[in-house]
């Protein structure tokens, strides 16, 4: 099994939550590990209770995310040989939908930036929702109007 296959169950279930409800979660997720460091290793979180007030929770998950999201940035558009296969899995994943990228996207996250899996199952979630879903709308409504010129061009 894949790292990839581990975290597809949780990110799967995270997909289902609005932006705000995932902020939150991150954020529940990073308090919850800090108070039991063995939750650090896995893909799921049985959420018990919140660990803080919910606006805070929010305000730190966001400010994590815009943190985690520079990082990302020189591992998914460089160039370097390092993360060369990480790139690779990510471009067959996107090839296969959304559930795929957010579990390959959750094992990048653990194997090159070294995030928790408990956190990089709600951030690869937010990635997907937030750059990876408008990106490809907007692609398509690219084809959809190059097609369309086509056509008038005959």
């Amino acid at each position: 099994m894949t790292l990839s296959d581990s975290a597809k169950p949780t990110t799967d279930l995270l997909l289902q939550d609005d932006l705000d409800t995932l902020y939150v979660d991150l954020a529940n997720r990073r308090e919850a590990m800090k108070q039991d460091p063995a939750l650090a290793g896995q893909f799921d979180f049985p959420l018990l209770e919140y660990l803080g007030p919910m606006e805070d929770l929010s305000r730190f998950g966001r400010s994590y995310f815009k943190r985690v999201k520079k990082q990302l940035l020189d591992i998914l558009c460089g160039s370097d040989a390092e993360n060369a296969k990480e790139r690779d899995d990510l471009v067959k994943a996107i090839l296969s939908g959304r559930e795929a990228v957010a579990a390959a996207m959750a094992s990048l996250l653990v194997t090159a930036l070294g995030v928790a899996p408990l956190l990089a199952a709600p951030l690869a979630v937010l990635i997907v929702k937030l750059i990876f879903q408008p990106a490809l709308e907007t692609i398509c409504d690219e084809l959809s109007k190059s097609v369309a010129a086509d056509a008038v061009a005959g």
